[in-house]
């Protein structure tokens, strides 16, 4: 990327009311008191609660790699501030603590991989109060598709695995996202995550031996799960005569304001805070705004992210026209506002003409040097003339 470094030049964020916000919309689909299987999207932040802490809880965190046969849990968030201890894992742990935080004892995973794919665990100095197995899939490798291009979702597949019977893969998809924006035109979005589950018999499908699992967690006990099925984001138009809900005080204090300092035919990439695969979220500039369906058809040069859906926007060789004010809003709220500057290295600045007193102080020191310069000729004749005779 050939941005220049980009000069912030006001960030006002309410950090309590955007977590409150994020822990809000966010929310995992498992039974209150037992375990929690899931699958989630790699690089989009997420909230796991820790249910029923007492109000001076130790609370820790343990992961626990499914991958590995022999691995241990290993302990990597305590709310006392405590770092991992040097045992099996410890780099794992610090790997993971460095892109976490905890929030009254709640574990925010920053930017999750798909290797940090196993279980999660809170406890209560010794006591179990959540248990979670998470399969981060890879939202790099999202799979997109636009009901109004009559593009197709992944096909269901079944697989055969010998003596252990048949996997089916199919997609399992979250609830429609409200449409992006109001009163015009839009977009939203779903979600869908790769499950499989093993049938003993091909010829009884319903005889399910192993229940929907996700793939990532199937894998790490039968590696013949097959890798070409991925997560998936569904977009369809919408529009809807909605109304925001949020109060001035929020749209004032949780919006960032960046500044981008920039050459012209550079590139530029921008961010839109709080935003994420889970919420609907668009761009701005003046009077224009942008789709996915824009993009897919190469209507538009803009290209809106797949990992965070089109949580970034990417700008390619700037023209003039593109620069001047972006404005992205994550839940139909004004969230960031982005101004491009491209310099214009056309005009030259032209150089003022001196004032009085500049005038005056400049010809007082050329008259100076004169002078000077005139004593020391004098002088080297002089001594030329004393060594002639």
């Amino acid at each position: 990327m050939n941005e220049v470094p980009r000069a912030i030049f006001l960030v006002v964020i309410f950090l309590e009311m955007t977590s409150a916000r994020n822990e809000k919309d966010i929310t995992l689909s498992c039974p209150a008191h037992r375990p929690c299987t899931t699958a989630l999207a790699s690089y989009n932040p997420i909230p796991l609660k820790c249910e029923e802490k007492s109000e001076n809880a130790l609370i820790s965190w343990q992961y626990l790699d499914v991958f590995q046969p022999h691995a241990q849990a290993v302990t990597f968030m305590q709310s006392n501030g405590s770092a991992p201890h040097n045992n099996w894992g410890a780099s794992k742990a610090l790997d993971l603590m460095s892109r976490s935080k905890l929030v009254s004892g709640d574990l925010q995973i920053l930017s999750p991989r798909v290797q940090d794919t196993g279980v999660y665990t809170c406890l209560d100095g010794e006591k179990y109060l959540a248990y979670y197995e998470i399969d981060f899939q890879d939202a790099g490798h999202i799979y997109i598709s636009h009901a109004s291009l009559g593009q197709s979702v992944q096909p269901q597949t079944m697989v055969d695995l010998g003596e252990e019977g048949t996997v089916k893969v199919f997609t399992v998809w979250t609830d429609w996202q409200p449409c992006d924006r109001c009163r015009t035109l839009g977009e939203r979005k779903k979600v869908g995550f790769c499950y499989a589950e093993v049938i003993k018999d091909s010829t009884q499908p319903d005889l399910v031996y192993e229940g929907p699992t996700p793939c990532g967690l199937l894998r790490s006990t039968s590696r013949q799960i097959p890798l070409n099925h991925t997560p998936e984001l569904r977009i369809e138009m919408c529009n809807e005569p909605c109304n925001t809900t949020a109060s001035v005080g929020e749209r004032i204090l949780s919006v960032v304001l960046d500044s981008y300092h920039t050459y012209l035919h550079a590139d530029v990439s921008l961010k839109c805070p709080t935003s994420s695969i889970y919420r609907p979220v668009y761009w701005e500039h003046g009077n224009k705004s942008f789709t996915r369906l824009q993009q897919l058809t190469k209507t538009m040069s803009y290209v809106l992210d797949n990992t965070t859906g089109g949580g970034s926007l990417y700008i390619p060789i700037l023209n003039k026209s593109d620069a001047g004010i972006y404005k992205c809003y994550v839940d139909r709220v004004l969230t960031g506002i982005f101004h491009v500057i491209i310099p214009d290295t056309q005009n030259t600045a032209v150089r003022q003409p001196y004032t009085a007193t500049e005038s005056v102080i400049i010809a007082i020191s050329m008259l100076l040097f004169s002078l000077m310069l005139l004593s020391i000729i004098q002088v080297c004749r002089k001594i030329s003339m004393r060594v002639v005779h």
